[in-house]
């Protein structure tokens, strides 16, 4: 499973590669600014930016780590050995209701 410190080693990697999240559900969150991302215990919340590379966001989605399937880069900077894949282990962090 996935949780806030592996996000946050995605996040600081030097360049950034852009990256999204595939959910178990089939969605895709794309995350191609990392200040756009406000990392929580069981959670993230990614900016959607207001426009083209801006650092100011206009809406934002909500990723529970326990939702996350994997993680593939985005765009351009695609490595084939970039693919994180989650955990079969039980989560702790499970979605409110």
């Amino acid at each position: 499973m996935f949780d806030v410190e592996s996000v946050q080693g995605l996040l600081k990697t030097e360049p950034f590669v852009p990256f999204q999240f595939l959910l178990n559900d089939g969605r895709e969150v794309e995350v191609r600014n990392p200040e756009l991302v406000l990392r929580l215990r069981h959670c993230v919340i990614v900016g959607h930016p207001y426009r083209r590379n801006s650092s100011v966001a206009d809406g934002h989605t909500v990723v529970w780590y326990a939702a996350v399937a994997r993680i593939d880069p985005v765009g351009r900077h695609v490595n084939p050995d970039f693919v994180v894949e989650a955990h079969d282990t039980s989560s702790r962090c499970q979605e409110p209701h």
